[in-house]
């Protein structure tokens, strides 16, 4: 914002003028000025029966409203007007005369305050500029052309030519405003460049030379009618001499006087006393006048300028050359704050960053001391030193209880609300200064700190040269270097919670883990059981009622089993420990087993299953086939429970992708009860149904869709849902793909024992199953019976290895969770060779209830081959003795 354009700086800078001009701001002293200055141009115009060629009063016109303002206006008119009279004027012209000039100065003076931001001083180059286009060209023709053409019409004896006329009168006015004007406004202006006293001598010598080289120049004007070359040129030495030594004050005079010089000459040949006769104008000898009054102008305020320059740079190198030290030493303390910042942030062993940075500042700010003190404010003053660092001199000095009782309250105060506080040898602080003294410190500066979390203290920094508090620069390092170990006190009592915390948080998040595999593998085992011989004997010819009493035995376990699963899967998923597998598969495959996953459910509603998936799909992904499949196994699983007629359809197709990049979307639609519109956000919330009657009628935990929005979300991709309630519902999934290159082989789907039937006649193998639960070891017993193999059985893993030891077996299927040896520590002694050489290279097969992450990678890192989760089918085992035994046929038997 500009101060001058606010109404206060005007008015502060209209009293500060009235101030300084209080006399030709008068209005009478105006008044009589104008009339005095009128007077000498009519002298000057009755030596040669002319209008006047330098007309003052016009200057002294302008002069006046630049400085008194536009109120002066009257003023201007009034003087005008009876100067007119004076002269022998009518009334009418006189009227004239006054418009004329009240209103060439009113417009001047708007255009140069508005428009030119016009400086009295005229020490700027666009000052002069201003002041000499429209003051002294522009608005002079416009008075002219009023007053000549006013005596043209209103005089009796006028002129002959018009346009002379306007001519002599334009010359005159722009002569006066010249002469008189910038001398008026300089000398009662602040200028930058003026003499001193001792420059007085000079000032006398250059008035002197400017008399002799303006008489020789303009007494010999007359007598030939020319100014004598290169005698005349003289004078703008002279004037530039004025320009550069005195400035616009020493020019202004300078123009002064050469026009008293030019009118004093000129009336030699114009006035009473002529003894010359003329033969041109002397209108030339003014124009010569103007030109050198310009030039010199322009010069005085080009130096003033360049000496303003020179000056503003001599300023600033002095105020550089006088800060240079301080910026040094300043450098120096920032070079130290600096380091003992980064200190501060960069290091995360507390005692290391603290005496690190308590080393940068001792060092930076020259001191001899720093001590961290912990303390209690009370009636028994404990203190402690828990930190500190000295300088190579080994000041001794420690801060004591009693120093601090000794110290006045006022003090105290100033250190508990964090303030920066000195002690002086010289101060009279009771024992706090004798003991100074003794260990030779002039001063010690402290700094109260208050950690959030911790103990009050206070930091204590001591000098043995010189008083701290003598550079306000080491106090503002000090005391933001102070704030800084406060803050990083703080940080190391939050890490220190942080890490107490995070402690309890991994002993409740271990213990909770430790609890559901615990609890997981005790409910999974009897469940196993169950579904397996729910499934076993749901193959047999059974009655109607029979049939339907497995049926419920199944739904039951399978939900039951599921709620496990997702239980399992949530806790993982909100601990984020599930971590994402990143292998080629089979995208079509992947499909198409979750689709038979849920086929006999649909059957049992009698719902249409439809799929389609796309001929861009058939090759192999790279990806995570378990959890792809558990998400659209989720989503159809939810589309069957929740539609009791119709169909259920499964597309895959890709959307959009470059090169080996796709992004595929799983739609599920189905013709089920559909979902409310406002209902769509909290589908998605654990534990939440759409209400309380959903519950009842289908059943279910209400985690399945939550668990597929933070797989998809863990895999990069979305979930969209399009629902019309009672028509329906499509939940679409759309995932980030990497093609593996491979072609994709579809592969084989579980189902009745039928598909069975010489299963291990075309692949034969020697299976050891070892297990300890005897409904297990029925159930896995009579599965790998239905595929035609008779196996041998232990219950535990000393058995085990006494077995492998004794005898050769193809494939050995262990229990994880044994009570004798477990089954990891058994396939650990196998690998290791304890059970004999052959048995190191025997395919093992783990089986186990706990169906989580961590449980997988344990298996595998101990050398076992398979991982199997119970309950076991006819599909899984089946897929996984298949693969072992082409394995054995291409290596041949260990």
């Amino acid at each position: 914002m500009r101060l001058w354009n606010s109404p206060l700086k005007m008015a502060s800078t209209t009293s500060r003028t009235a101030n300084q001009y209080p006399v030709i701001i008068n209005p009478i002293v105006a008044f009589l000025l104008f009339l005095g200055t009128s007077g000498i141009g009519l002298e000057l115009s009755a030596w040669g029966d002319l209008p006047p060629l330098v007309w003052p009063a016009a200057g002294v016109a302008l002069v006046i409203l630049l400085i008194g303002g536009l109120r002066l206006v009257p003023v201007v008119f009034l003087s005008a007007m009876v100067a007119r009279l004076l002269e022998g004027g009518g009334i009418l012209d006189s009227l004239f005369f006054g418009a004329a000039y009240s209103l060439t100065a009113s417009l001047t003076l708007v255009v140069l305050r508005k428009y030119g931001h016009f400086r009295p001083s005229m020490e700027r180059i666009i000052d002069v500029s201003w002041f000499i286009v429209p003051g002294v060209f522009i608005f002079p023709l416009l008075s002219a052309l009023i007053t000549g053409t006013a005596i043209w019409f209103l005089t009796p004896h006028g002129f002959d030519d018009l346009i002379l006329l306007i001519a002599v009168r334009w010359l005159g006015d722009a002569l006066g405003i010249m002469v008189v004007t910038p001398f008026l406004l300089v000398w009662y202006s602040k200028t930058r460049i003026n003499w001193r006293n001792e420059q007085s001598m000079e000032f006398v010598v250059w008035v002197a030379v400017m008399l002799v080289i303006g008489l020789l120049v303009f007494r010999n004007w007359a007598p030939t009618d020319t100014l004598r070359y290169p005698l005349e040129l003289t004078l703008f030495p002279v004037m530039a001499w004025a320009a550069i030594r005195f400035g616009q004050r020493g020019v202004t005079f300078g123009i002064f006087l050469v026009s008293l010089i030019a009118s004093w000459e000129l009336r030699h040949a114009t006035g009473p006393d002529a003894v010359y006769n003329l033969t041109q104008p002397p209108g030339y000898l003014w124009v010569f006048v103007g030109i050198i009054s310009i030039t010199s102008l322009f010069l005085a305020a080009t130096w003033t300028e360049l000496y303003e320059r020179e000056k503003f740079h001599q300023n600033n190198a002095d105020r550089l050359q006088l800060a240079k030290t301080g910026l040094e030493e300043r450098d120096q303390l920032l070079r130290a704050l600096t380091r003992a910042e980064g200190a501060l942030l960069k290091e995360s062993y507390f005692e290391k960053g603290l005496q690190t940075a308590m080393k940068c500042i001792g060092e930076g700010v020259k001191l001899d001391l720093i001590h961290l003190y912990r303390l209690h404010f009370g009636s028994n003053g404990q203190i402690d030193c828990t930190h500190s660092w000295s300088s190579a001199m080994g000041r001794s000095f420690l801060l004591t209880s009693g120093m601090l009782d000794s110290i006045r309250e006022d003090w105290l105060t100033g250190l508990k609300s964090g303030k920066l506080m000195e002690i002086h040898a010289s101060d009279d602080i009771g024992t706090g200064a004798e003991v100074l003294n003794e260990a030779g410190l002039k001063s010690i500066v402290v700094f109260g700190i208050s950690p959030v979390g911790g103990d009050p203290g206070l930091l204590l920094y001591g000098a043995a040269r010189s008083s701290i508090a003598q550079n306000e620069h080491a106090l503002s390092v000090l005391e933001t270097v102070s704030q800084s170990i406060q803050a990083y006190l703080e940080t190391h009592l939050s890490r220190l919670e942080l890490e107490r915390a995070k402690d309890k948080a991994e002993s409740a998040d271990r213990a909770k883990s430790e609890f559901l595999a615990t609890m997981s593998h005790e409910i999974r085992t009897p469940m196993n059981a169950i579904l397996g011989f729910s499934q076993l004997l749901s193959q047999y010819d059974l009655e109607e009622t029979q049939q339907e009493y497995i049926r419920i035995i199944q739904t039951s376990g399978q939900n039951l089993m599921e709620l496990i699963n997702n239980i399992l899967d949530f806790s993982n998923l909100e601990s984020d420990s599930i971590d994402l597998e990143h292998v080629s598969f089979s995208l079509a495959d992947t499909v198409r087993n979750a689709l038979e996953m849920v086929h006999w459910q649909a059957r049992e509603k009698a719902l249409v299953i439809e799929f389609n998936v796309s001929e861009e799909l058939n090759d192999c992904f790279i990806g995570d086939p378990h959890r792809i499949r558990q998400v659209l196994l989720n989503l159809l699983t939810n589309a069957i429970k929740f539609t009791n007629k119709g169909k259920v359809e499964l597309q895959a197709y890709p959307v959009a992708g470059e090169g080996n990049r796709l992004f595929v979307a799983f739609s599920i639609s189905d013709t089920g009860i559909g979902v409310p519109a406002g209902k769509f956000t909290v589908l998605f919330d654990p534990f939440k149904q759409l209400d309380s009657s959903t519950t009842r009628e289908f059943g279910g935990s209400g985690l399945g869709l939550s668990i597929v929005l933070k797989l998809v979300d863990k895999m990069g991709g979305a979930v969209t849902l399009q629902s019309t309630e009672g028509s329906g519902s499509i939940f679409t999934v759309y995932l980030p793909l990497e093609k593996s290159g491979q072609r994709s082989i579809t592969g084989e789907s579980g189902g009745h024992v039928s598909q069975y039937e010489g299963f291990a006649d075309a692949h034969p193998l020697r299976i050891l199953v070892v297990e300890d639960d005897n409904h297990n070891i029925r159930l896995i017993n009579q599965v790998l019976n239905q595929l035609g193999y008779s196996i041998e059985t232990v219950r535990d893993g000393i058995g085990a290895m006494r077995q492998v030891s004794e005898n050769h077996f193809d494939v050995v299927c262990v229990d994880m969770h044994m009570t004798r040896l477990a089954g990891m520590e058994t396939a650990r002694c196998m690998r290791k060779g304890d059970c004999g050489r052959a048995a190191q290279e025997v395919p093992i097969i783990a089986m186990s209830a706990l169906d989580i992450a961590e449980e997988r990678e344990r298996i595998l890192q101990v050398g076992i081959d398979y991982y199997l989760p119970k309950p076991v089918s006819l599909a899984s085992f089946s897929k996984l003795l298949k693969e072992i035994f082409q394995k054995t046929k291409k290596t041949g038997p260990a």
